[in-house]
């Protein structure tokens, strides 16, 4: 696979890198979209996109990845997941017909058609975890919020228990546009980008171009 951060001086080289891909018959694309904190905070928001340039190439990624010869994935821009559901594009392919492990859990094979969806767009403290080299718990590895240490308190414990992970879960809790948008549930926007933004992991996320029906009435 390949992997890209999409920022303002390569956002322009998007196709160029998915022709790449096909010519070193790479099965994947990953694209980065940028999560200011930690080593994000040097680029910051010089080399990142605005939201309507995020919401351009997003779309643009949706469309290679309809092709169906080589897997286009984005991480961290959980906004991508409305938008593949605004194009009609979430087909999750057929799942090869094995009890191989290993050949289930591959990447999107090249020749099927339609995306890997559905799924859910930001995994903090959801679908991932984070546990530094410390044994210090955190939603994820862009989301410095600390929910606990595994050497004072089980891991589970702290999955199941603590209230910063549990606010995470609950779409309903989620403030701004976001609170309120019908895309919620599978996007829930950027935890690391809001929390980075304002101080405040439940606000909106600040680099997502679409603004909710619910928003302006």
């Amino acid at each position: 696979q390949i992997n890209m951060t999409l920022t303002r001086h390569n956002a322009g080289q998007l196709q160029d890198v998915y022709e790449l891909a096909r010519r070193l018959g790479a099965v994947a694309v990953h694209i980065f979209m940028l999560v200011p904190v930690g080593c994000g905070q040097v680029l910051g928001e010089m080399d990142m996109l605005s939201p309507q340039g995020y919401e351009q190439k997003m779309l643009e990624i949706c469309l290679l990845d309809g092709k169906g010869e080589i897997q286009m994935k984005v991480t961290c821009g959980p906004h991508y997941e409305r938008i593949i559901r605004q194009q009609g594009l979430h087909r999750r392919p057929p799942m090869p017909r094995t009890s191989d492990v290993s050949q289930r859990n591959r990447p999107h094979i090249p020749g099927r058609t339609g995306h890997q969806g559905p799924s859910r767009g930001c995994l903090a403290g959801m679908g991932v975890i984070f546990v530094n080299h410390e044994g210090e718990v955190y939603p994820c590895g862009y989301l410095p919020v600390r929910c606990g240490s595994i050497l004072r308190t089980p891991l589970k414990d702290i999955w199941l228990g603590n209230a910063d992970l549990a606010a995470m879960r609950d779409s309903n809790r989620l403030e701004g546009k976001c609170g309120v948008c019908g895309y919620r549930t599978v996007c829930g926007g950027c935890r690391g980008r809001a929390y980075a933004a304002t101080g405040n992991y439940m606000a909106e996320e600040p680099f997502c171009a679409y603004i909710p029906p619910q928003a302006i009435e």
